[in-house]
């Protein structure tokens, strides 16, 4: 939405919020039309939604492809297992309540934050796809074979539902991404969980893999120390680089043309320790990357000639600014711009990829880590 048009479209919205739904919804419409991905609405009393209102889940997950939604995990909810017994991996679904899928993602569209497609179907799909009131009924219509079933299911809570996720169980076919965070795979491969590690460990696992001439690097996830992308790279860089620039506004005056920009620039500094140096590198990506997680990426990028390899990531970098809103709600807005030094951003486009990996249901529906697979192939 143009600047100059969003105080006339939403403020009538908000004087008719009659209801505290109505004024939530309109709170999600409000920043969502940022297009920003930092941009999620957080109650600090209820979370992500009032109680009694979408904050429920059905007990399975759902997976896109190729325009089309397919049930990718059945969560062990004991209490609707018979209904759920039903329902098989790879079910497409069809509708849910008699709305198709098409018209159900169109409606969370305008109000699920995301700075491009991949980060909103990692939300959407992760949250709010098919969500309702805690133990509210609804009937999901699936096709199977060429045959439609109508399976009726009981929304559980929230928290419910993201325990049950984590429970499901699956066969690991290749390396796992789980503990340990760093280790020797077959072929002499080095690889380091990045957003699992910390920087005071970067001695000893240097160390380790000293040997090893061809190292992943995984940067999937949201990182536990916020410095350990600058630090790894710079162990691996051999002299001083500008991986990056940042433009943050100075913001004087609602009339931009009267506004200027600051540009700080990203520089990582050589390491002294020469173990992790003129190593070949694979970078493994996905939408779970987002700001601290996608500059991680930038920095190692910057610093040596890594393939990337993997899916879009959410295109959300620029340091999460609060913005706190009446009625205990707060939210966030990216406060700065970055760049790469070709000028190319990082908000909305994502970090840059060299290999795109294509997930595919089976894959999906097996639990395979696609993108690992892939890198193992490239370098071998």
């Amino acid at each position: 939405m143009d600047w100059e048009n969003a105080l006339s479209y939403f403020i009538p919205k908000f004087i008719n919020a009659n209801t505290e739904n109505d004024y939530f919804l309109s709170l999600m419409e409000l920043t969502a039309s940022l297009k920003d991905g930092h941009s999620l609405l957080i109650n600090r009393k209820t979370g992500v939604s009032p109680n009694g209102f979408f904050d429920g889940n059905l007990p399975i997950v759902a997976s896109p492809l190729n325009g089309k939604l397919f049930i990718t995990s059945i969560l062990p909810d004991t209490t609707q297992a018979g209904m759920l017994n039903k329902l098989e991996l790879g079910d497409e679904i069809i509708s849910v309540d008699g709305t198709n899928i098409k018209d159900l993602r169109t409606y969370w569209e305008r109000y699920l934050v995301a700075s491009n497609n991949a980060g909103f179907e990692r939300e959407y799909y992760a949250t709010w796809f098919a969500s309702g009131a805690v133990g509210s009924s609804s009937n999901i219509l699936i096709s199977r074979n060429g045959t439609e079933h109508d399976i009726l299911l009981k929304r559980i809570k929230r928290n419910d539902y993201y325990n049950l996720r984590g429970k499901v169980v699956r066969k690991v076919v290749i390396p796992p991404t789980y503990p340990p965070y760093c280790r020797i795979l077959d072929g002499n491969i080095g690889y380091l969980r990045m957003n699992r590690l910390f920087v005071k460990e970067l001695d000893s696992l240097a160390n380790m893999l000293k040997d090893c001439k061809k190292i992943i690097i995984d940067a999937r996830g949201y990182p536990r120390d916020g410095k350990i992308g600058t630090e790894l790279a710079g162990y691996i860089a051999e002299k001083q680089y500008m991986v990056a620039y940042n433009e943050f506004p100075f913001v004087t005056s609602p009339d931009h043309k009267k506004n200027s920009i600051v540009t700080d620039y990203e520089i990582i500094v050589p390491n002294k320790n020469k173990v992790l140096k003129g190593k070949k590198y694979f970078v493994l990506v996905d939408e779970g990357n987002q700001s601290q997680g996608e500059w991680n990426i930038i920095a190692i990028q910057g610093v040596t000639n890594a393939t990337t390899i993997g899916t879009t990531t959410a295109g959300t970098n620029g340091m999460a600014v609060t913005i706190n809103l009446p009625g205990d709600y707060f939210s966030f807005f990216s406060g700065f711009a970055e760049y790469y030094p070709d000028h190319t951003p990082n908000q909305k486009l994502g970090v840059k990829i060299d290999i795109t990996v294509q997930i595919t249901l089976k894959g999906m529906i097996e639990g395979k880590d696609e993108i690992m697979e892939k890198a193992l192939q490239v370098i071998k």
